[in-house]
């Protein structure tokens, strides 16, 4: 049985269900970023300390 050009489309182009997603706030990603900035600066400079 061939089918309608329609009946083709209707195949291909069938409806996309996309699931809702919660994103951070960026000034909340921001935040982050800064901390975890500041605890490599810290590591950093312990380890300078111990390489003298």
């Amino acid at each position: 049985m061939k089918r309608s050009y329609t009946e083709f489309l209707q195949d291909i182009l069938k409806e996309v269900v996309h699931e809702e997603v919660e994103h951070r706030v960026p000034k909340d990603i921001l935040a982050n970023l800064a901390k975890l900035e500041a605890e490599i600066q810290q590591g950093m400079e312990k380890l300078e300390g111990l390489l003298g």
